[in-house]
């Protein structure tokens, strides 16, 4: 798919558009689409999964491609699912089948080639290489290094419920907001320099928090080394994302909670309370949880 989207790019360069895009829809390109969806994922409304689908690849891509010629192919219906969100909704998903993900990856990639040069420099969400880390940082920055004195918390679809709110060096307010699953607030560095500093915010602590409890209780009768194995998994994704220098308190208060909520799930399994926090934590000396870890150490 390089290929094609490096010739892609080169056609939005020189005309500003590309036309006929069917034809980067092919063979070789729905087969890398196919190669690069994780396994595992839910399945839609078909049923299919990476696995069955990969049975018969080559009679299915061509039984796809065949369909798209002659304007046969229709998209199977999404299946809606929906998760808590940290204010107590509900967030909407939209689970496709397993043919429709992979046509979708290659109309990805070719949609990406010919936007991707339009982006802005400050655009974050969404564009491959960059990360949540890098739009914190590009706000550390601005706040640090300029003469911010005002913050416009606000979001698309909550436009009317905006407000403004004082933050910056200049002001030394208490004031806090709330972005991308952080609480960032003025504060002063260990050498009494001003900075801002992250931590977890509430709502995505809260949401995590319940989220890894019915997972540790759900996996109970599992034994305690296949349950740490699978638990540190996801505790690695949880510093990965939330694991920037000054949220190291809020890390290991997660680690004690995931830690704290294992010991009470395995110690009930067999109603007879033998495990004891002493052998318990003999246990965790063989079959360790992942420590907390920061992985973005500076400011920007």
């Amino acid at each position: 798919m390089e290929r094609e989207k490096a010739e892609i790019a080169s056609l939005v360069e020189k005309y500003g558009r590309v036309q006929s895009l069917m034809k980067y829809v092919n063979s070789d390109t729905l087969k890398e689409s196919y190669r690069r969806q994780p396994k595992g994922k839910a399945v839609g409304t078909d049923g299919v999964t990476k696995e069955e689908y990969g049975e018969k690849l080559e009679e299915n891509i061509e039984d796809l491609i065949a369909r798209m010629k002659k304007f046969s192919y229709k998209p199977y219906p999404v299946r809606r699912a929906y998760i808590p969100k940290g204010n107590g909704k509900m967030r909407g998903l939209g689970i496709p089948s397993f043919e429709d993900i992979v046509v979708q990856g290659v109309f990805k990639e070719i949609l990406e080639a010919i936007y991707e040069p339009k982006f802005k420099e400050f655009s974050f969400g969404f564009w491959p290489g960059r990360s949540c880390h890098d739009a914190i940082q590009r706000v550390n920055k601005h706040i640090m290094a300029d003469k911010v004195n005002y913050i416009l918390d606000a979001d698309i679809k909550g436009f009317f419920e905006s407000r403004i709110l004082p933050f910056g060096r200049y002001k030394g307010t208490k004031e806090s907001f709330d972005f991308l699953g952080f609480t960032h607030y003025n504060a002063t560095s260990h050498w009494g320099k001003y900075c801002v500093l992250h931590r977890t915010s509430k709502k995505k602590l809260k949401t995590k928090r319940e989220a890894v409890k019915k997972w540790i209780w759900e996996h109970m009768h599992e034994s305690i080394a296949d349950t740490i194995e699978a638990l540190n998994v996801k505790l690695t994704g949880h510093y990965r994302y939330y694991g920037i220098y000054g949220n190291y308190v809020g890390l290991q208060k997660y680690y004690k909670y995931v830690r704290e909520e294992l010991w009470k799930s395995k110690r009930r399994r067999d109603q007879t309370y033998w495990l004891t926090w002493r052998k318990y934590r003999n246990i965790l000396k063989i079959h360790p949880l992942e420590y907390p870890r920061i992985y973005l150490k500076s400011a920007y």
